[in-house]
């Protein structure tokens, strides 16, 4: 039984008690306690329906460590004051830490118990440092108004949900364990699908095996020693990352979240490396994005190559959103999404499981002599590979507690 109902049936009987007893002290003291509830009750609700309460955040991507700021806004936009008002908003779990706020009110998170005058505007601004790479959600608040005589209150819950996407680490292939001037092919050579001897680049040194008719003899008059031709290229070399979210044989019975954010931390960085040396790089995998709101479905990560301006920031903010949960084995989503006509096309594949059956696939691609890099971020020994694989062994937990320290 609601708190209403309560205090109804209570001054009910009051007011029967008074009425059968002929005592006008008692009918008295339950109609005006009636009222002043009534009233009460009005002006809670007159105060909660025109209630104003809102979020802005000053950056809603952000990267690991960086601390942003939450401004919480709340109006009181009628006659009425509202001495007792109560604001419970949720907070994530995990992932952004509360480093400071407001003084003056008491508060616990982002939940708190003030008042606000007529008219009067409330403004709080928290600060929140980003601890782990995610897609967080704060709100929707909801707020309870007491009456001034503290019998009667009115909830209301606000609809506006706000989202904070925390961005993967980027680092260089140094630092992952990847020594090598191009690991995944060099970008101006994989770029002549054939020369074309009408667009001129530039010159370059003569080297032993350049054929005589691409001599630059205009560039070997005015420098004195023989140069080359270098033609444009006729397409943009590709680089597609495969990402295999799974980290244990079994994917239902868990995950190793060391490993898992590993591997993403290794694919922002080869896209980022990759974007840099002017690949048009896609992205696939065998995870799926969190839901950004409870009536979202499930979908799954299809990233197109590209090497538009803006594309780094679209695969760090799919790899801060991946699921830890995978759909599907790696092979199944690498034998959908390649194209098996396509051999200019260098694959990097970032695992750290490699199980027979993905094994299997991996040298029939090598067969195929399709460009292929294996990026292994797993914690068991590499098992026998064909030969000629050009894997690069990460380190595992290992090298994760590195990049966290």
């Amino acid at each position: 039984m609601s708190r209403d109902r309560v205090l109804a049936l209570i001054l009910s009987m009051i007011l029967i008690l008074g009425l059968a007893s002929e005592t006008p002290s008692l009918v008295f003291l339950s109609l005006s306690v009636g009222a002043a509830a009534l009233l009460g009750r009005l002006w809670a609700l007159l105060g909660a329906q025109n209630f104003f309460h809102a979020h802005t955040m000053s950056e809603q991507r952000c990267f690991i460590g960086d601390v942003t700021d939450l401004e919480v806004r709340m109006d009181n936009p009628t006659p009425l004051p509202l001495p007792w008002v109560e604001v419970n908003d949720p907070l994530p779990e995990e992932g952004l830490q509360l480093t400071g706020g407001p003084f003056g009110a008491e508060w616990v998170g982002l939940s708190m118990r003030t008042g606000l005058g007529w008219f009067e505007r409330l403004r709080r601004t928290y600060h929140f440092t980003a601890r782990r790479r995610g897609y967080y959600r704060l709100g929707p608040a909801s707020i309870r108004i007491w009456d001034p005589l503290g019998l009667s209150f009115v909830d209301r819950r606000f609809s506006q949900r706000l989202g904070v996407t925390v961005l993967p680490h980027v680092l260089s292939l140094e630092d992952l364990g990847i020594i090598a001037d191009h690991p995944f092919g060099d970008p101006q050579h994989d770029r002549w699908l054939f020369r074309d001897p009408l667009s001129i680049a530039g010159a370059r040194p003569y080297q032993t095996g350049d054929p005589m008719r691409s001599i630059h003899w205009p560039a070997t008059a005015a420098t004195g020693e023989m140069m080359t031709r270098v033609q444009e290229g006729t397409r943009t070399p590709e680089l597609t990352i495969f990402l295999n979210v799974t980290t244990v044989p079994i994917s239902w019975i868990g995950l190793i979240p060391e490993l898992l954010e590993l591997s993403i931390t290794t694919t922002a960085s080869v896209a980022s490396h990759a974007l840099e040396e002017e690949f048009a790089v896609g992205l696939y995998s065998n995870g799926s994005l969190v839901k950004e709101t409870p009536e979202d479905s499930a979908r799954p990560i299809i990233v197109e190559p590209s090497a538009a301006s803006g594309h780094l920031g679209d695969i760090l903010e799919i790899l801060a959103k991946t699921s830890d949960h995978g759909r599907e084995s790696i092979e199944t989503t690498m034998r959908r999404q390649m194209d098996p006509n396509d051999y200019g096309v260098h694959t990097v594949l970032v695992t750290s499981l490699l199980l027979p059956p993905l094994r299997t696939h991996l040298a029939g691609l090598l067969e195929r002599n399709i460009p292929l890099t294996i990026l292994y971020t797993g914690e068991e020994p590499v098992p026998s590979m064909p030969a000629g694989t050009d894997i690069h062994v990460l380190g595992g937990k290992g090298r994760w507690k590195a990049i966290v320290e």
